[in-house]
């Protein structure tokens, strides 16, 4: 056996650790269908300014990344989210997480709930926060 460290391995290599995993969590799970989503918020010139990345086991959505350019923020975000939330109606459960100097109160406006918190740096005083919202 031989173990390598890698900064920026290449994507097939990173897709290789995730697809043994989703392997091995499914019989736990017991998920049939495991997609990817990504939802896009696009300015007047077409460019992504924002949107949403996830996955989607069953019932259960995974939200991985939220992210609105400052120039198309003001209720994009809360768009963004009720369009997921939309198309992904079959859902009964969202999971996600967050920084604190993120958007933890943004989520909780949306009706998600703190269900967890851990400090991934203590100097800076960061936390990482978990929220699920059951639809």
């Amino acid at each position: 056996m031989n173990i390598q460290f890698e900064i920026n391995p290449s994507e097939e290599n990173s897709k290789e650790i995730y697809n043994g995993l989703v392997a091995y969590n499914k019989p736990h799970f017991g998920y049939e269908k495991l997609v990817n989503f990504a939802c896009f918020l696009r300015d007047g010139d077409n460019h992504i300014c924002g949107g949403a990345t996830g996955e989607i086991a069953d019932d259960m959505a995974f939200i991985w990344l939220l992210w609105v350019d400052e120039k198309c923020r003001g209720g994009a975000g809360r768009k963004i989210m009720n369009m997921v939330e939309q198309e992904a109606r079959h859902v009964k459960e969202i999971h996600l997480d967050t920084y604190s100097f993120q958007a933890p109160e943004f989520y909780k406006k949306l009706g998600f709930i703190e269900v967890s918190r851990m400090v991934v740096n203590r100097a800076k005083n960061i936390e990482k926060i978990f929220f699920n919202k059951e639809l």
